[in-house]
């Protein structure tokens, strides 16, 4: 693992930012979730109600909705 990882690995994950708190869409029907940031790690997690779209990254789900919308233009 690279050093980014690495920390996020060893965080506790509890002094989230008091002032982040997107909402986030699912696949699944009638499901939804959120997504908060860890300010000791800087890492972004996200859980929503059936859990196929829990996981962690480096980058907000906004971030990665703009890098995919860019990447799908002719």
């Amino acid at each position: 693992m690279n050093a980014f990882w690495d920390k996020v690995d060893n965080c506790d994950h509890k002094n989230l930012s008091p002032n982040y708190l997107q909402l986030i869409g699912c696949d699944t029907p009638y499901c939804s979730g959120d997504e908060v940031h860890c300010l000791d790690c800087g890492v972004y997690i996200s859980e929503c109600g059936c859990g196929a779209n829990n996981g962690m990254s480096g980058w907000s789900d906004k971030r990665w909705k703009k890098y995919h919308s860019s990447r799908d233009k002719p």
